[in-house]
């Protein structure tokens, strides 16, 4: 068993790691997108029998000693280190900071997302991500929520915070643009369900309104 979650890791898993700075996750109608090797390491995964690994027979598991799940799972964890993703949404006084990305369907603005970095808090990479992708400090970072993240040992979780410092300035490429939008002018927005659609209609329950679209 561990030597097929090893080779499962490094034949499905790494890929992602390597392609996850040019193929970012985005939101089509409020569907989180992936590239192909993502959905092919999931499918892996749930093939291999590890997602009931320590389970009873009688529930479709495998009964492995939990120790030996734990030992399995860490192969995927290593080769996958940057399965976990965050939303985050900045408010400066009134104001949401939303941002379209450059593989975003035409129109379409969303908060602004990234991944935890090996040694750092969940905090600061909300602080790190928002800096380098806009140029923008923040603070008052706060937990709003989390969904379901489709692999293991990850999770995509959703943080609100209060513009410190800076000017909008695109850094990396990722993004087309970005800007600050108030309840008379705010775009199109990514489709329910979805965290981000989450902290967005949040924010305008609290400025008074409901965002008509769905």
């Amino acid at each position: 068993m561990l030597d097929t979650c090893q080779r499962i890791a490094a034949e499905k898993f790494a890929p992602f790691n390597r392609l996850v700075d040019v193929q970012e996750p985005r939101l089509e109608n409020g569907v989180v997108v992936l590239p192909q090797c993502a959905y092919d390491a999931a499918r892996a995964y749930v093939d291999s029998g590890m997602l009931a690994a320590s389970q009873d027979y009688d529930v479709g598991g495998m009964q492995l000693p939990y120790v030996v799940e734990l030992a399995a799972n860490a192969f995927f964890a290593k080769a996958g280190i940057g399965l976990g993703g965050g939303g985050m949404l900045t408010v400066g006084n009134a104001n949401l900071l939303l941002a379209h990305g450059t593989r975003f369907p035409s129109g379409r603005y969303s908060v602004l997302a990234g991944f935890v970095e090996p040694g750092e808090s969940l905090e600061e990479a909300v602080e790190r991500e928002l800096f380098e992708e806009v140029g923008i400090r923040v603070r008052d970072i706060r937990y709003f929520g989390s969904q379901p993240w489709p692999f293991p040992h990850g999770i995509m979780i959703g943080f609100r915070a209060q513009c410190a410092a800076g000017e909008i300035t695109l850094e990396d490429g990722e993004l087309a643009e970005a800007g600050w939008y108030n309840t008379e002018n705010l775009p199109t927005v990514p489709q329910k369900l979805s965290i981000a659609r989450r902290l967005i209609d949040a924010w305008a329950t609290e400025h008074g309104i409901v965002i008509d679209q769905p």
